[in-house]
This record gives structure tokens, sequence and C-alpha cells, in this order.
């Protein structure tokens, strides 16, 4: 245990995926930006569940040497991919900002300045990302932006929660064994996959529907599913509620994806450190609380934990629409400001 901290020193997934994040923002505009979050967020939630899943197998059948040997060549792997083919910018691109005259020009190619290792636990850096977070911004996106950082936190809450009692609620409900959830999660691994390599892009790329539009019935599905963990007498209703809930993984990937819409190009990086600080807190109470409910209600209600994440997600929901009306007036107030100012030009001219 006390070597497996050390990895914790340098921020562990939450740092990997923050950086991951901010990268793919950095290099994808609006339009793709979505789809592209997809593809990054799809590779998580298949590699954990399937490896999830196939980490019972492998411990049943080979020993936990075999487990932990399989993680250190994947980790090997990552980092060699990174060191060789993953290309860090070191240049920021020309960024044009269209004022009433037209002639605010921002040019980059400058170098990036590299600072001593050190100086990444300057808080400093922290108070920077606060300040980005709670700046106030036109159309009032500064009270959209922190709905939006609510809605995620809680979405990771619910989904970090409900996915650490799973296997407990349902060896007790179905007697499932190890295998048993092995092969659902590798079951529900596929179905990520599926949802964030080809509904995602095709709902966002392809048919232009809006992130609030997509987040708005993967919700939904959510609340049905915890309804269905509740009450469900025989196991096949299990899959039925995974089915149902197919968009659920993607919820994180579109609010991300809201979120690097809301800020400029050069606050990611600080606005997104603030979220991965978040996301870190997050996880350590989030299991903690559903294992007491989950004990709590153990006698009288095994399933009443899935209820209750049905009612939290509903206040996600109710959220989600007002963030989706809310974001539909902001991108109207930007485009008549858009045109107005086109048409200022076009009448000096």
């Amino acid at each position: 245990m006390f070597i497996l901290s050390f990895k914790d020193f340098t921020g562990g997934y939450v740092a990997f995926f923050f950086a991951c994040h901010s990268y793919i923002t950095d290099i994808t505009d609006d339009s793709s930006r979505t789809k592209r979050m997809a593809f990054l967020d799809g590779i998580f939630p298949i590699g954990f569940l399937m490896g999830l899943g196939l980490s019972g197998i492998i411990k049943k059948k080979l020993g936990f040497t075999y487990c932990f040997s399989l993680a250190i060549v994947t980790s090997w792997s990552s980092i060699l991919y990174t060191i060789f083919f993953i290309k860090e910018r070191n240049s920021s691109e020309d960024q044009v900002d269209n004022t009433d005259d037209n002639s605010t020009t921002q040019s980059a190619n400058n170098k990036v300045k590299k600072e001593p290792i050190w100086k990444m636990f300057k808080i400093q850096h922290f108070q920077a990302g606060v300040k980005s977070t709670l700046k106030r911004r036109e159309h009032d996106l500064k009270k959209y932006l922190l709905f939006l950082i609510l809605i995620f936190m809680l979405e990771l809450f619910l989904y970090g929660g409900k996915g650490s009692v799973m296997f407990l609620y349902l060896r007790k409900r179905f007697k499932w064994t190890e295998i048993d959830f092995s092969q659902f999660m590798i079951v529900f691994g596929i179905q990520g996959l599926v949802s964030q390599y080809f509904v995602i892009p095709f709902l966002s790329h392809k048919l232009k529907w809006r992130d609030g539009t997509i987040i708005l019935i993967a919700v939904g599905g959510n609340i049905i599913a915890g309804f269905m963990f509740t009450f469900a007498n025989v196991s096949w209703l299990v899959y039925v509620a995974g089915i149902v809930s197919f968009l659920g993984a993607a919820i994180s990937t579109l609010l991300r994806s809201l979120i690097s819409k809301c800020i400029e190009s050069d606050e990611i990086g600080k606005v997104f450190s603030v979220i991965a600080s978040g996301q870190a807190v997050i996880f350590m109470i989030a299991s903690p609380i559903y294992s007491l409910v989950y004990k709590a209600t153990l006698d009288f209600f095994p399933g009443l934990v899935f209820l209750v994440t049905s009612c939290l997600y509903s206040i996600v929901g109710f959220l989600a629409i007002y963030l989706y009306f809310g974001l539909k007036k902001v991108e109207n107030s930007r485009k008549n400001a858009h045109e107005l100012r086109e048409e200022e030009l076009l009448n000096r001219n």
C-alpha cells in the first residue's frame, strides 16, 4: 500500500485525464470537440470496465501476479506511446479577435517558457484557476459555467458512488459471483464503446444535436435505470437497465465539452485544473457515503441506494433543463451581436 501511494504524489489518474482533456480541447474547435472528447472518454470506461471484468477472471484462474503484471505492461506501453508519438505544442496559434473596428489581432508563435518542475506545486496556480472560474463573463456565462461544474460534480458523485456498491447489491439480490459480475461489466464496457465512439459522434457531429439535448436524454435513461435496479426481481432486468442508460457514460464527456465552450482558450488549463481538484475530492467521498447508505439499509431495503440515485439524477435533470435554455439564449445573443457587428462594418464601408 505504501508503494502504491507514490502514484498519488503526481496526481494519479485525475491529473492524467486533466492533461488529456486539456490537450484535446486545445487542438480542437467547437464543432468537433464533443466528438473528440467522446473518443477520448470512450477509452476510460472501456479500459476500466473491461479491466475490472477481466480482473475477476484472471485472479480466479491465474492469480494476483498476472493481474498486476498486465497493469505494468499496459502502463509502460502508454508511457512509450506518449514519448514517441504525442507531439506537444510548443507555440500557440494565431488568434484573431473581431472587435468593433475588426482590428484586434493577437499573434502567437511565441516560445513556451519552460519552468522548473517544482514550480507546479505553487499555490498561485490553483488561485489563478479559481479566479478564472469565478471571473465575470459576458452574457451571464459565469452563472452557467458554475451550474455546469455543479452538474459535473453531481454526475461524478453518482457515477462513482453507485459503482462502489453495485457488486455487493447484485451479489445479495441475485447471488451473482465474481464471474457473473465480470461478464456484466464486459457487456457494459462494450456498450460504452458503442455509445462514445458511434452514438455520440453521430448525434453531435452528423445530426448537429446540442450537447444539452443529449445530456437530457442520458440523464433520463439513468433515472429509469436506477428504478429498474431498485425493483428488479430477475437478473436479466439488470442488463436491460444497462441498455436503457447506454448514454449515461457520456454525460461527463458532454459536460466537459460544454464547459470548454464557455471559456477562452487560454483558460482551459486553469479551469480544468479546478475541476480536476474537485473530481479528486468527489471520488474520495462518493464511495464511503454510498457504502454507509447501503450498509444502513441493507436489512430492509438494499436497493434504496439506487432509488436515491434516481432521485438525485432527477435534480441533475432539472438543472440540465435550466442550462439548456440558458445556453441557447447565450448562443442567440452571441449570434445577434455578431450579425450587428457585421452590419456596422458594412455600413462603414
